[in-house]
């Protein structure tokens, strides 16, 4: 599978996270890299993040993004090693900060996104996980937040999120208790969408994903995040050259070819010469 860097992995002693794209597919897989500390993120690293997603988000290729961790676990969550400097006081701040601008970034990326999570996904891992549309959850994944374990307070935005995912009495379940779930659990609660044998068999979910409609996707999450926007982006999309090529696909019984993600972002903003006469 050829990949085209999007973002350059100079991966030095303290971890990296870095960035490609499978030309072919237009999946861009953000990986976090630092698989001797189970891909814990430290301060530098939460930045470094937030930067990576932004610039996957630019890129005019990329038709879905994949977020994983190298070396057999997803993120075990914030590193702990630096707290004694990095989150005292009002430093804490300042932290909590990097880790929810880290998320937000995800959050901002116009095309879906999906969380492949194999091994330990804790604290701020759940965060960054539940950051994407769709959690994927390897056999081998283990979610928990552990702050009750350390004495720390989860961070605003990612107790919001947690919240809003599997509701109130659960997060309360979690969060209080510490407890660590499998794959099927995630599942079953709602932190995670569907339990796959390995990285290998959620990749190619991911991959699927990115033949169908950019425009589609794209106006659908515009809608989820504010639904008065639905009524003047369905005139877009029903106008759109993805709705009448999906038509004649289905007629002709043939796989449809959709416009790329670019073109979809630019029609919906309105920049695009890409709409047709319904």
């Amino acid at each position: 599978m050829g990949r085209s860097s999007t973002t350059t992995p100079e991966r030095g002693t303290v971890g990296w996270v870095h960035a490609s794209i499978d030309a072919p597919t237009g999946v861009a897989s953000i990986v976090l890299d630092r698989p001797e500390r189970r891909n814990a993120l430290n301060l530098t690293l939460w930045r470094r993040l937030a930067e990576v997603a932004r610039e996957v988000a630019a890129d005019p290729a990329v038709r879905v993004v994949v977020i994983e961790g190298a070396g057999g676990h997803f993120c075990a969550g914030a590193d702990v090693s630096e707290f004694g400097d990095a989150r005292v006081g009002e430093a804490t701040l300042t932290y909590d900060a990097a880790t929810e601008a880290a998320a937000a970034a995800i959050e901002a990326i116009s095309v879906p996104t999906v969380a492949l999570v194999e091994g330990a996904c804790l604290g701020g891992g759940v965060s960054i996980a539940l950051a994407a549309d769709v959690v994927l959850a390897a056999a081998s994944a283990r979610f928990g937040v552990p702050a009750a374990s350390l004495g720390t307070l989860y961070p605003e935005g990612a107790l919001g999120r947690l919240v809003r995912r599997v509701g109130d009495r659960r997060a309360r379940w979690l969060l209080l208790g510490a407890e660590r779930i499998g794959a099927v659990e995630a599942v079953t609660i709602g932190l995670a969408e569907r339990v796959v044998d390995d990285r290998a068999s959620g990749y190619e979910l991911v991959v699927q994903m990115a033949t169908l409609s950019s425009m589609t996707q794209q106006a659908t999450k515009r809608v989820l995040a504010d639904q008065r926007v639905h009524g003047e982006l369905a005139r877009i999309v029903f106008a759109a050259q993805d709705y009448a090529e999906g038509r004649r696909a289905f007629g002709e019984r043939r796989a449809p070819r959709f416009m790329s993600s670019w073109e979809a972002r630019r029609a919906l903003e309105g920049g695009s010469g890409s709409l047709e006469d319904p």
